[in-house]
């Protein structure tokens, strides 16, 4: 079992994927992994995950201009969206890649994706509540003599609704974590 915590400062623009900036991400997560292969050198693992807390906030008070590339051209409204966002969700498609995975400090690269629905359309008004996620990243574990791990980590986390949405500009997050792994 792990349980994390992370916080993006940063949304930045992508080129088709997110493009909505000016937005801090905090989610936090609880995970569980089922070992697929145990190898000495590479082991994999499945992971589920739950989001009990998921975050957007809009970073400027008031008012704002947000612009979309359509298949028409670039359109611009009024931003009234929430100034938070508050969500739960879940990622059930999860691998989990060890490199070292008998070491006391193990490397990890991971990828998930899944949904989470919001309190507000996120990341912009035209939006909608609920919006898949896509997410990879890597980080350490650093394994304590009983099996316990402290976790540190980054992760590319994207939010978006699919087209289902009046629109669908999507939000990107670098996102910093923390967390520990309590092995059974």
């Amino acid at each position: 079992f792990e349980a994390h915590a992370g916080y993006s400062w940063y949304s930045p623009r992508g080129g088709g994927w997110g493009m909505i900036t000016d937005r801090r991400v905090f989610l936090t997560a609880l995970r569980r992994e089922w070992i697929i292969n145990d190898g000495r050198r590479v082991a994999w693992s499945y992971v589920g995950e739950w989001t009990p807390i998921a975050v957007v906030q809009r970073m400027r008070p008031g008012e704002t201009y947000t612009c979309h590339d359509g298949p028409t051209g670039r359109w611009c409204e009024r931003d009234r969206s929430v100034q938070m966002a508050i969500g739960t969700g879940m990622s059930p498609f999860g691998l989990k890649m060890y490199l070292n995975p008998l070491g006391k400090t193990r490397p990890f690269a991971h990828a998930a994706a899944g949904g989470i629905l919001f309190s507000s359309p996120v990341p912009v008004q035209n939006s909608t509540r609920l919006n898949f996620t896509v997410e990879y990243g890597g980080g350490l574990e650093f394994v304590r003599a009983n099996g316990h791990a402290a976790i540190v980590g980054f992760r590319f986390h994207h939010i978006s609704n699919g087209s289902f949405g009046n629109v669908n500009p999507g939000l990107d997050a670098n996102i910093i974590f923390v967390g520990f792994k309590k092995r059974r």
